[in-house]
């Protein structure tokens, strides 16, 4: 019994003192490998190192500055970044401009010391094992770059963009708006989100070049803090119709008054129920309320009147009232085809004013009060109407012109006011014609308006004054 224990304790010692020896036996091999190792790929990458896809085993720091120089080559005229803005406008920016640049020292610096840490047995023997086995060691490596002309262009660009909001303004003086501003919102381009995509893509994106970026970048928009809803008690809250007439080619004294009896139908108010008059909102036309002789049709004639054009205002006004689906009340085609009025439209879409015998009018049978607003632009004059809408629909065809008449002859008179030899046109040739439209108007079942505008127009001949005097 003494001798089997002395045996156990004798066998605990032999198995002691081998395990001793194994541990130091492969602590030794493994210090032999690491210096061969150390030795064969001195100021060498160890094998199995893999960068970016690309294996840069044993690689030296100039074979390393080689593979690092021909990145940046490959690079160097490569559009890396493009800005979309909301205009279309685009913006791109090369590698160059970004300063984008793979580091050699850095890259160096990063994969040498792999299997090399003696502090790290695990680190010693992950090496061996990657040297004796084959194995791979893949490693992401981002260039170095600076986004500073990115983020000037876009801080430029949100400064040049910029549009601030406006507020509603509505100002009634003696029941006319005299101050009036839909609100607008506002926009300015947010920036944050494009200068974080890039930045994403320098730090995570290792196919920096073959994967180009492009970056909408959105703009933001911004309510205005007065609303037009706000701005009055009429409950006008939009625009419901619009009127557009071109006066190209008018005459001085038209223009002149075109412009005058705009600015004084600009701003009238048309409460809920009620009929708008051109008549009554113009006022007196005559040159003691400033307007200019000019030609209008009268009685059958073109002759010098006062306020001859604003026939031009009561056309516009009769495209808006039909566009917003209103009833129209009274209405005239002119007795001939006027040119300004189908400078922009076909026959059809006149309507003639001479007070007190002949008016426009129009009858406002929607929810709130109706703000006509008159403007021009060059030759181009607007009517617009602001109200409430109510969810009508509108339908007008297309004009229907037939029954067309050539102009007669020419017609010459006999003027003692002229001088002898001189001659005057007065009077400018139209071809006669019948022209009309449907108008239609619903509002879910119900039909509002259902009529077709029917013209006449007669053939009308040139007029020549020839002097006596």
């Amino acid at each position: 019994m003494h001798l089997t224990k002395i045996a156990i304790k004798t066998l605990y010692k032999s198995l002691f003192f081998a395990v001793i020896f194994l541990f130091i036996t492969i602590v030794l091999i493994f210090l032999y490998l690491n210096y061969q190792i150390s030795q064969k790929y001195n100021n060498r990458l160890l094998p199995g190192i893999v960068v970016n896809g690309v294996d840069l085993s044993g690689s030296n720091f100039n074979q390393i500055k080689e593979y690092v120089d021909g990145q940046n080559k490959r690079l160097e005229r490569d559009v890396l970044i493009t800005l979309e803005y909301p205009d279309s406008e685009l913006a791109t920016f090369s590698a160059q401009m970004l300063r984008v640049k793979y580091n050699d020292r850095q890259l160096f610096s990063k994969t040498y010391p792999i299997g090399r840490n003696l502090d790290n047995p695990l680190d010693l023997i992950s090496a061996i094992y990657q040297i004796l086995l084959g194995q791979k060691i893949h490693l992401t490596v981002m260039p170095e770059y600076s986004i500073s002309s990115l983020e000037e262009n876009l801080k430029v660009k949100k400064k040049t963009s910029y549009v601030a909001p406006k507020n509603a303004l509505f100002k009634v003086v003696n029941n006319r708006v005299v101050a009036f501003q839909i609100d607008k919102p506002g926009s300015s381009l947010n920036i944050k989100p494009a200068l974080s995509q890039a930045k994403q893509y320098f730090e995570t994106d290792p196919g920096i070049n073959k994967n180009q970026l492009k970056i909408s970048v959105e703009a933001k928009i911004m309510p205005a803090k007065f609303s037009i809803s706000e701005a009055n008690n009429f409950g006008i809250v939009e625009e419901i119709g619009k009127g557009v007439s071109n006066f190209a080619h008018s005459a001085p004294p038209r223009i002149f008054n075109i412009r005058l009896v705009s600015s004084r139908i600009n701003g009238t108010l048309v409460p809920r129920g009620e009929i708008f008059s051109f008549n009554d909102s113009a006022g007196e036309i005559s040159s003691r309320t400033g307007y200019q002789s000019g030609y209008a049709i009268i009685s059958g004639a073109t002759v010098l009147s006062d306020g001859g054009g604003v026939c031009q205002e009561s056309t516009t006004i009769f495209r808006a009232a039909i566009n917003a689906g209103l009833p129209i009340v009274a209405w005239k085609n002119h007795s001939y085809r006027v040119r300004y009025y189908e400078n922009d439209s076909k026959p059809g879409f006149d309507a003639t004013v001479y007070a007190p015998r002949v008016d426009f009018k129009f009858k406002n049978d929607t929810p709130a009060h109706i703000l006509i607003q008159s403007s021009i632009e060059g030759t181009i004059l607007t009517v617009a109407l602001y109200g409430k809408r109510d969810n009508r629909e509108v339908s007008i065809s297309l004009a229907r012109v037939w029954g067309v008449v050539p102009p007669p002859e020419p017609l010459y008179k006999d003027d003692p006011t002229l001088p002898r030899g001189t001659t005057k046109q007065v009077d400018y040739t139209a071809w006669g014609a019948k022209a009309a439209f449907d108008y239609k108007v619903t509002r879910g079942n119900e039909i509002l308006q259902d009529r077709t505008f029917t013209s006449v127009y007669q053939p009308w001949q040139a007029v020549f004054l020839v002097g006596t005097q």
